[in-house]
């Protein structure tokens, strides 16, 4: 088991009632993308998964808001490395819980942002309503970096905007 995988084991097992908390610094950029896509997808059940990541809102409210200023003040400099660490982590935890984002459901996403409909497509699709940037982001750079991928949104995108 590599290293993300056992931080994503330590993320879902809840620790002893007597752990205590670790320190701010434990909390990666890409840790706290992850729960806070965990949060956003379940809001009804932040408090559970802020105790399996062994954090009181406090503590959260820190770590999240330590890594939001840095990625605002990076992307303030015109740079996008931690952004973009943040959105593959997010739309990752996003997938682990409801399973892969596919080409068609990218494209559906899309062609319902054009349409003004995004939220709904969001909901009927288990993601947050948030999520969109990221996921567009996230799909981007895949589409780049993937000829086939890039062919199979093209294709999804011309029946998705049939339907």
């Amino acid at each position: 088991m590599d290293e993300d995988e056992k931080r994503e084991v330590e993320i879902i097992k809840p620790p002893p009632t007597d752990a205590p908390e670790e320190p701010i610094e434990a909390y990666t950029l890409a840790r706290c993308a992850a729960i806070a896509a965990r949060i956003a997808r379940r809001p009804e059940e932040t408090s559970a998964v802020l105790e399996a990541s062994r954090l009181s809102s406090e503590r959260w409210e820190a770590a999240h808001e330590r890594w939001l200023a840095a990625i605002r003040a990076e992307t303030g400099r015109g740079k996008k490395a931690r952004l973009s660490e943040y959105d593959a982590a997010d739309v990752k935890a996003l997938e682990e819980e409801r399973g892969p984002i596919s080409a068609e459901e990218y494209a559906r996403l899309v062609i319902a942002a054009e349409r003004g409909q995004s939220q709904d497509a969001l909901v009927e699709l288990g993601l947050p309503g948030e999520a969109m940037m990221r996921i567009r982001r996230v799909w981007l750079a895949r589409i780049v970096k993937d000829a086939a991928e890039a062919a199979r949104v093209r294709t999804a995108m011309r029946a998705a905007a049939d339907a």
